[in-house]
């Protein structure tokens, strides 16, 4: 039976995949697993459609393992994981992230602010056959000023004047709607905020941290110093330059990295990324004499990385980026200002940073599979691996993975030479595809 956790929580088409039986159950296991009969959870939520249904199942398990529910409402990720390390309390957050409408998920947080481990997750699956009792009675509650007491928290990192600094935010009609333009007009900047609208119709959809083609289009018609463009949930962060070129995670945290060294807040000085990101950045980092260490795809395992190594950067090339001294999770509206933060302090242009770093032609190809374990366990699959790693070289690598909420199976490959890149990528995803799409 194929493993339920993905690479970030439980994710699947809501009430189909995600229906309302799975979810209660999911809830009622962890709480017997993880949760005391007198502790909270705190539940959070993006604006999909799907949400209202997730919730009421999701506390009808929770309440049935006895815990007091306590729902925050309409929240980013990274506000729900913060309330959790600052409360005590675990939580869930629901939530697609940056899929698409249909989708939703669940993600469970410690009450350390940090997604739970795959061993963690593990256990919650081996307890969902169990069934409530029915002597165990939790209570729900509703508060959604908690969301306020993130945005405080927020502002209290950064002590910024960015008066006269035009700023576009692309909200992708998620759950950062209201806190990021909040945030920054707080901090003075004048905000243009586009998809800016609590819309779980509409979410993700051509708009944000994956297709940030609208971003880009108006910083340049607003004649903007920068733009930021957020998903669905908020834990991840695109920017765009005032040229209206996309900047993304690699790219941010080379700049980051670059100015927390400078700030003594980059110990080791070393970062953590995943397999996805670009050789450029490596190269970059190693001639400012910072080190780069990669995990597998996950803002999780990236984190797990960092606490093992007492590191304080990390992140994906997706838009992901964990500021440990700051976060115990991705956090979008957090990594903007942090970027802004680093180019007023140290008086750099962000188009200026983007030409240094350099990035190795990289394309990424997604292929429709019927069953992700067995292409990924296939002969095929290695011996492609092999013999197109073997054409790169040195200079290059190929990276075949499957997706963790997805039914697709992902090829990567880098290299210097970009035509060598495409014929590889091409021919393995046709080759995949061949063999086991749909």
């Amino acid at each position: 039976m194929p493993r339920l956790f993905g690479t970030d929580g439980v994710r699947g088409i809501a009430g189909d995949e995600l229906n309302e039986e799975l979810v209660s159950r999911l809830a009622f296991a962890a709480s017997q697993q993880f949760f005391t009969k007198d502790g909270k959870v705190l539940v959070g939520k993006d604006t999909r459609l799907s949400g209202d249904m997730i919730e009421s199942a999701l506390a009808s398990g929770f309440v049935s393992g006895g815990c007091d529910v306590v729902s925050v409402g309409i929240i980013p990720t990274p506000g729900l994981a913060r309330l959790c390390k600052e409360t005590g309390h675990f939580g869930a957050v629901i939530s697609a992230s940056h899929n698409p409408i249909e989708y939703n998920g669940i993600k469970f947080f410690s009450p350390q602010g940090v997604k739970l481990r795959d061993e963690e997750e593990d256990q919650i699956e081996a307890r969902l056959s169990q069934k409530p009792n029915g002597h165990a009675r939790g209570t729900f509650t509703k508060n959604i000023d908690l969301c306020e007491r993130y945005c405080q928290d927020i502002a209290s990192f950064f002590n910024l004047d960015l008066g006269g600094r035009k700023i576009v935010l692309d909200c992708a009609y998620g759950a950062t709607y209201a806190v990021a333009p909040k945030l920054f007009k707080k901090l003075g900047a004048d905000v243009v905020a586009i998809n800016a609208e609590p819309d779980g119709s509409r979410i993700n959809v051509d708009c944000g941290s994956t297709m940030p083609h609208m971003l880009c289009k108006t910083v340049l018609e607003q004649k903007a110093e920068m733009g930021f463009a957020f998903d669905g949930d908020g834990d991840r962060c695109i920017a765009c330059d005032s040229q209206g070129r996309v900047v993304d995670g690699d790219k941010m945290m080379g700049i980051l990295a670059k100015y927390m060294v400078k700030k003594g807040r980059l110990p080791g000085i070393a970062i953590v990324t995943t397999v996805m990101t670009n050789l450029g950045l490596e190269e970059h980092l190693a001639a400012h004499g910072i080190k780069m260490e990669r995990t597998k795809v996950g803002d999780r395992y990236v984190h797990q990385r960092m606490t093992e190594k007492g590191l304080n950067l990390g992140g994906e090339q997706s838009g992901h980026i964990i500021i440990a001294d700051r976060t115990t999770t991705g956090d979008g509206t957090l990594s903007a200002i942090s970027l802004v933060e680093a180019l007023k302090e140290t008086g750099a242009d962000l188009s200026d940073e983007l030409d240094m770093i350099p990035e190795y032609p990289q394309i990424l190809l997604n292929v429709k599979v019927g069953d992700r374990e067995e292409a990924m366990n296939s002969p095929l699959v290695a011996e492609l691996t092999q013999k197109a790693q073997e054409r790169l070289g040195k200079h290059g690598r190929i990276l075949i993975r499957s997706s963790g909420t997805e039914a697709l199976i992902r090829v990567m490959v880098e290299a210097v030479d970009e035509t060598l890149c495409k014929e590889i990528a091409f021919d393995t995803t046709e080759k995949i595809k061949f063999r086991y799409g749909v």
